[in-house]
């Protein structure tokens, strides 16, 4: 993968960010996967804000084996391995096309945000754990199984508040709503693994992403915690039951990070973690709505280790 981003100024009050990424898989079929995006900031007053947004996302399947994660991310070695839902097909990327514009107003410490959307997504992926595809293995937490659900497009509107709960302690709460129509079928082997992830429907997605982080400089101590629950989450057929429906369920990550000054040398800076989590994907700024609320029966997992930064 190589990418290159970079910021303009266009005026004091509309800074221009813009950049793209360019990744190839070997195991993947056709071309490489091109990522672009632009963002445009307008200052029109005091503590206001005014964002806008366009970007194309190639996603490849399997890609977060080997992806770099985002600055709040878990850097970790390929832990599993997947394949197909269908043996005879190869692998498909999904594509996505995300625009937004949003609205920020700063209230003292606090912030109000409001965004709306509106998604393309070709091929959209979806992972199964604890399934089993004709003629494969069963899936099991340390391997899954890949397929796509074909053609999605969503609008929606977000509504964000974010403090300073206290001097050390910052929160922030997240409600999303959706309107979404599966536009194509996807890979028939789906309709026996995930139904709601196959079935040509238009449905109504509604979730709350709840965020607490915490910093103790006295002893270099970081705490996070995520959660995030709503009713667009895909679940699996029952096994007396070829139909089923999209449920309540939830994601969390909880981590903690270590300091060790004592280990630190030069500007080298060691940093001892602990986390535990059932998210599959580590949210990004054009992630698809659909991608993480496509996975289904992601393991739960614990990890711990030191990380170096240079």
């Amino acid at each position: 993968t190589v990418y290159a981003y970079d910021n303009m100024t266009l005026s004091p009050a509309a800074p221009l960010a813009f950049g793209a990424e360019y990744a190839r898989y070997d195991y993947m079929n056709g071309r490489g996967l091109l990522s672009p995006r632009v963002e445009l900031t307008l200052t029109p007053a005091s503590r206001t804000r005014i964002t806008t947004s366009l970007s194309r996302r190639e996603l490849a399947s399997g890609a977060e084996e080997f992806q770099a994660p985002s600055d709040a991310g878990i850097w970790l070695p390929p832990q599993r391995t997947f394949s197909s839902i269908d043996p005879a097909e190869p692998f498909v990327a999904e594509r996505a096309m995300n625009a937004a514009v949003g609205v920020e107003r700063d209230l003292g410490v606090s912030t109000i945000a409001l965004r709306a959307f509106r998604q393309q997504v070709e091929d959209q992926l979806v992972t199964v754990f604890g399934g089993q595809a004709a003629g494969q293995p069963t899936s099991r937490s340390g391997h899954y199984i890949v397929g796509n659900g074909g053609d999605i497009t969503a609008r929606g509107v977000s509504a964000e508040f974010r403090a300073v709960i206290a001097s050390r302690v910052h929160g922030s709460v997240q409600y999303t709503m959706a309107q979404a129509e599966v536009l194509d079928g996807g890979d028939k082997y789906l309709m026996l693994l995930a139904p709601m992830a196959s079935r040509l429907s238009t449905r109504a997605v509604q979730d709350v992403t709840a965020r607490l982080s915490a910093d103790v400089p006295e002893t270099s101590t970081r705490v996070m915690v995520l959660y995030r629950v709503g009713n667009g989450f895909a679940q699996p057929a029952p096994r007396t039951d070829a139909s089923a429906g999209n449920g309540l369920d939830a994601r969390f990550d909880v981590q903690v990070r270590q300091s060790l000054p004592f280990m630190s040398f030069s500007n080298a800076r060691w940093e001892m973690l602990f986390a535990v989590r059932n998210f599959f994907r580590d949210a990004s700024y054009d992630q698809a709505l659909f991608d993480e609320l496509f996975v289904i029966h992601p393991p739960k997992r614990v990890v711990g280790g030191v990380a170096l930064h240079f």
